[in-house]
């Protein structure tokens, strides 16, 4: 399982977690945080997503790997 925290606007991550999704069957979101605001004027937000990958040995066109 991976920990991941995305930094942007929340339309950005969005669209981001869209495609993480649609990339590959074998990318399972596990859990999706609610965004937390910046501190301050800041327009951007985090949001913490938990995945898994069914099948970490394989390789994956366009990933990096080391195949």
């Amino acid at each position: 399982m991976l920990k991941i925290r995305l930094h942007g606007e929340n339309e950005e991550i969005d669209k981001f977690i869209e495609w993480l999704e649609s990339q590959n069957e074998e990318v399972k979101i596990l859990n999706e945080s609610e965004f937390y605001k910046d501190r301050g004027k800041s327009v951007y937000v985090r949001k913490y997503l938990d995945i898994d990958m069914k099948d970490w040995g394989r390789c994956y066109e366009g990933w990096i790997c080391s195949c």
